[in-house]
């Protein structure tokens, strides 16, 4: 394990790769800690992890943006994941369960407003866009609109 840097250390780490992928820094104090700093700058918390439990191949998962926690929160984050991973727990199994359970509960027109943003910026005439937005909004959300995702059926899309 790499020896504890402090954050003043940290916050004088620079990127120092080859102008295309990001650098990961290792920062110590927690075994699988880096800093992860992109070509233009950006910098966030990155853990990576293997266990036998999970074949044995390295997985990472991000822990937030440098500038919104501190090193220290790093740290506490980063050992709380590692005490999952001894548990047999994969973190980012874990995260992507929650995350579809919370995807699971959002209503459809949660869902499509989420779409159409995207949609938005897919489509270069406005009166497209404009077109599907009320498509949705006159068929589907009458019958669609007001139920969680994980309700709808096949009987309601053919309705």
């Amino acid at each position: 394990m790499s020896k504890p840097l402090t954050a003043t250390q940290v916050k004088a780490l620079v990127y120092d790769g080859n102008g295309k992928a990001p650098v990961s820094k290792p920062v110590g104090g927690v075994p699988g800690l880096y800093l992860q700093i992109t070509p233009a700058g950006s910098r966030s918390w990155l853990l990576r992890y293997t266990s036998p439990m999970f074949k044995g191949k390295r997985r990472e998962v991000g822990l937030g943006k440098a500038d919104d926690i501190t090193l220290s929160k790093a740290r506490d984050r980063a050992k709380d994941l590692r005490d999952l991973v001894f548990q047999g727990i994969d973190p980012l199994e874990q995260r992507k369960a929650v995350q579809a359970e919370a995807d699971a509960r959002k209503t459809f027109k949660e869902v499509k407003e989420a779409y159409l943003e995207v949609k938005r910026g897919e489509l270069s005439n406005p009166k497209h866009f404009q077109q599907w937005e009320n498509t949705l909004a006159t068929y589907a959300d009458p019958i669609l609109g007001h139920l969680s995702v994980d309700e709808i059926t096949l009987d309601h899309v053919e309705a």
